[in-house]
Parts: structure tokens; sequence; C-alpha cells
């Protein structure tokens, strides 16, 4: 399967979240005050996040940034990184992820070899780029997402000689000199994800705009034919994984497509599940990790609560893991009498929850399956492969495998000698 017909390229596939959802909640964020106290979300609509986009991308087009050329991207999850990455793809500008956990000779290795002269970062991730060891021997312009600009950050810059706006300001001289969206080719790179390897220095993947695209396409077919979670204008997915690793990127990347509503976390996980009570989002992507954890929590709560509440909660969990395995995920009383509860914890909308990037334990996601009376999916994939290359589909309740080829995909089997056994 390759992209759709109708979306020749990312920015088209933005464009077509706002034909479905124009003026529906398209990027959310919550405000927090001085005491730290977050407040609701707030939302820009798919018109807002196209016009946008199309200023920060016109915007870096005023700094003689070329078609082609590469663009950093340095700051968690928010709605300007994704303004700033389909700024990007709206005239064929080439976004680079940059993260903490790489490293400074990494993100030094990474400067250099995209040679990238703008960065567009936040107000927390700013200051860092001035640290010493890091050669900042390209860069020229460095974007800071927020109104204010730290001091050690104009204090770095004026010893660098590199210019600091911020991205309002970018905004409005995109805004003030218009040019045509020129977006590219299907086949030209769209963004090049760094990936630690198995040893030396991250690997840069270079991924296509048809490679993002067409991933997102095989899951919209197979969710199109009841085969797995069909995202679209009403659902709401909460972006907490790093957007500068290629699942993320991939989930983002079907659900603008799709029309559906992105909030974003307040940037600390220990607040996550706040956020989701907030929010209450349909579909949750997680990781093995955040997963385990939320399944140890709760079996250890029942376990120590002791007594008929302990024993009510091992015979819910008995009888729904034998359901299971006969393909039922649903029943009549231990639904009402335990899970319900514990399906508020992720805001009791949930309908689906998507698992990768290592194996999850089968207990977990039996328990996961049954606990939040939804489907489980558990995918399979790498950045190279442009995350999804197998995923488990509606009512298989059987653990230990990642499913089925997304059909996207070519997959060579090949035959392994295994050792004889006595």
């Amino acid at each position: 399967m390759n992209a759709r017909p109708d979306v020749p390229s990312l920015w088209a596939n933005l464009l077509r979240g706002q034909s479905l959802n124009a003026d529906g909640d398209c990027l959310g964020w919550r405000t927090v005050d001085a005491e730290g106290k977050a407040g609701p979300y707030q939302w820009l609509t798919y018109t807002q996040t196209v016009n946008r986009a199309r200023n920060v991308g016109q915007g870096l087009l005023t700094l003689g940034i070329q078609k082609g050329a590469n663009v950093g991207i340095y700051a968690i999850n928010r709605p300007e990184w994704v303004l700033t990455d389909y700024g990007c793809c709206a005239y064929g500008l080439v976004s680079v992820p940059l993260y903490d956990t790489l490293g400074l000779e990494a993100i030094n290795h990474i400067l250099d070899q995209t040679e990238m002269t703008v960065i567009v970062t936040s107000k927390q991730k700013a200051p860092s780029l001035f640290n010493p060891a890091i050669h900042l021997r390209h860069v020229k312009h460095i974007i800071v997402m927020d109104d204010a600009v730290p001091d050690a950050v104009r204090e770095g810059a004026a010893q660098t000689n590199v210019q600091v706006l911020t991205l309002a300001e970018l905004e409005r001289a995109g805004e003030q000199n218009p040019v045509e969206p020129s977006p590219g080719e299907l086949d030209d790179v769209a963004t090049i994800m760094y990936t630690s390897g198995t040893t030396g220095l991250p690997k840069g993947a270079m991924i296509t705009s048809r490679n993002l695209l067409a991933d997102a396409a095989g899951v919209d077919w197979l969710g199109s034919r009841g085969l797995c979670l069909h995202l679209q204008k009403g659902d709401i997915h909460i972006s907490y994984l790093p957007l500068a690793h290629v699942m993320e990127r991939m989930i983002m990347t079907y659900s603008l497509g799709a029309g559906t509503s992105v909030g974003f976390y307040q940037g600390d996980t220990l607040k996550l599940l706040d956020d989701i009570a907030v929010l209450k989002p349909t579909f949750f992507a997680s990781v093995p990790r955040l997963l385990n954890r939320i399944y140890a929590k709760i079996t250890a709560a029942a376990e120590s609560a002791g007594g008929i509440k302990a024993w009510l909660f091992n015979m819910a969990v008995a009888s729904k893991t034998a359901g299971l395995r006969n393909g039922i995920r649903y029943h009549w009383l231990w639904d009402r009498l335990i899970f319900n509860g514990i399906k508020e914890r992720l805001g009791g909308r949930v309908r689906g929850i998507l698992t990768g990037s290592a194996p999850i334990s089968p207990a977990a996601l039996d328990f996961l399956r049954m606990a939040f009376l939804c489907e489980v999916y558990e995918g399979y994939g790498q950045t190279e492969s442009t995350a999804g290359s197998a995923l488990t589909l509606n009512g298989d309740y059987d653990s230990g495998h990642v499913g089925v080829p997304v059909p996207c995909n070519e997959i060579k089997l090949v035959d392994v000698p295994g050792k004889r056994t006595t």
C-alpha cells in the first residue's frame, strides 16, 4: 500500500485534517499558573493550525533557509513542535529532532552532520545550546518557542553571533511575506530521525514523506475495515511519547490526517494521569515501561486491600482471563463491580491502547485488555521502517506475538536453523 492518492505530501495530510474538521480542536495544551496549577485544555482549531504552520514556514524562508535545508527542533512535545514540523513540510524543509538523552557528543555529531543553520527550541532547552561543549559552527538562528527569551540565551547568542528570535516574531515575519506552499515530492526526505545504534554515535534515518504517509494509510486501511482502531474526527489522542522518536511521529501523522484532536501533556510524566483525567482521550499510545507500572500499581493496591476486596479482584481477574482465552473481553458482573472504576483512570473513554518500542509481558497485556475494557494493540517496528511494521488486530487476545504486517510493508521471512535439543 502506498500513500493515499489524495494526500501527495505531509502538508496535504494536514490540509486533509482541516477539510474534515476545520473549526474543530486540533492541538491542545494546558497553561500552568505561578503556583504550578494546570488549567483546562486550550485549543488551536485545524484552520488556525494550518495558518500558523504556514507562517512558521514562511518565516523560516525569510531567514534565507533554502528548500531541502535541515531545521533542528529541540523541545518536549507541545503545539509549537508540530507547528514547526508542518511549517517545514509546507516548504520542503527537513526537520531534525534533537533530544537530551543523546548526550553532548551525539548532539555535536548531528549539528555537524546536518549542517543545520536554524534550531527551533523552548526556553527550557535553549540555554543548553550555549554550553561551551556544543559546537554551533553552522547555526545562525535560534528560534525560541516562548514569548520570553532567557537572559543566558541572549548573552550566549551575542558571544557566538547567533540571531535569536521568538516564534511569534518568526510567524509575524512569515505572515508579512506570504509564499505559496511548495511541499516537494513524496520521495523527498521529510525528516532525519537520529536513533541510537548498538555501537558508536547515533545513526540518522532519512525518512521520506511517502514513508510516514504510507504507514498512516496502512493503519487507516486496517481501521476502516474494523480490524484495528480507526481514528477520525471526534477522537482524542494524548501526546506524551517523544515526537523526537518515530512511533509518536507516525501517530501524529495519522491523527492529523484524520481530523483527530491531539492534546499534549504538561511535560511531566508524573502528572500524566492528571492530564488524562482532564483530556479524556479515546486513544492512548504508550510503552511497556509505563503500562507495566500501571499494571503493577493496580494489582498491588488490590492485594494490599486484603479480605473480600482482594478475593473479589482475584476472582474477577481469573474469570476474565478465562474469557480472553475464548475471545471474550467483557463480563456483565466483573466489569460493573471492578473494572469500570479502573477504566476511569484513563479518563473513561479510551477505545484503544497501543504499546510498542519493546515487548510487554503477556500478563500485563491480558490485564490491560480486561481492566480498561478496550482493545490493546501491540506493534513492532524500527526507526528505519518508520515505526509500524506489524500490528495485532481486533479480537486477537493471544499474547506473545506482534500481529500481522501493516499493509504498507514488504516483509521477507528467512529460515534460521535452530539448535537440536536432546
